[in-house]
């Protein structure tokens, strides 16, 4: 991640723009949602749930609710999963989820490499009123296992501008592209 804190800072800088005061928020697991959750942590009045144990660790000191999903520990991401996160964000609405992925190559939507985190994504997405993949560039020439989701689910990607032209405009026809 130290590679690419200074673009992950400003794709989560833009993504901040995207939330509003007293936002129920809900955070996925990887290292740019981390980077997110530590700017999220500099502000109040949000709620915020989170599957991520690293997002909850960055928010632990700050003012807002943080709801941990629980679940079953997954040491390679360091996110809850399994039956209890999907049950608790089942029951739940929030206003904007913001999903990260491990590529996009060859699929028609954000992909992960572990189908228990796949379905904890496929769980948000109808439960949140704005759907944002945070994604640099270098996801849309990795491959991963199991898309879950099609871009047309989710309302924003905010990703960076060395995205291949081919791809991004593919990806422009199904979901709106938030260049930074």
């Amino acid at each position: 991640m130290r590679e690419k804190l200074p673009l992950k800072e400003k794709l989560c800088e833009r993504a901040m723009e995207f939330i509003g005061d007293g936002n129920v928020i809900f955070l996925d697991s990887g290292s740019t949602i981390f980077c997110l959750a530590g700017m999220l942590s500099k502000k109040s009045g949000y709620t915020i749930v989170t599957t991520s144990l690293e997002a909850a660790y960055a928010l632990v000191h700050s003012s807002n609710k943080v709801i941990l999903t629980g679940g079953m520990l997954n040491p390679n991401s360091m996110a809850a999963e399994g039956f209890q996160a999907t049950s608790l964000i089942n029951s739940l609405k929030v206003d904007i989820a913001f999903l990260g992925t491990n590529g996009f190559e060859q699929h028609k939507g954000p992909a992960v490499s572990d189908f228990q985190d796949a379905q904890t994504k496929q769980a948000i997405i109808p439960n949140a009123r704005t759907n944002v993949v945070i994604a640099d560039s270098s996801k849309a020439q990795a491959s991963s296992l199991i898309q879950y989701t099609s871009w047309h689910d989710i309302d924003h990607l905010i990703i960076d501008n060395d995205i291949p032209g081919d791809v991004l405009s593919n990806i422009q026809e199904m979901t709106d592209v938030v260049l930074v």
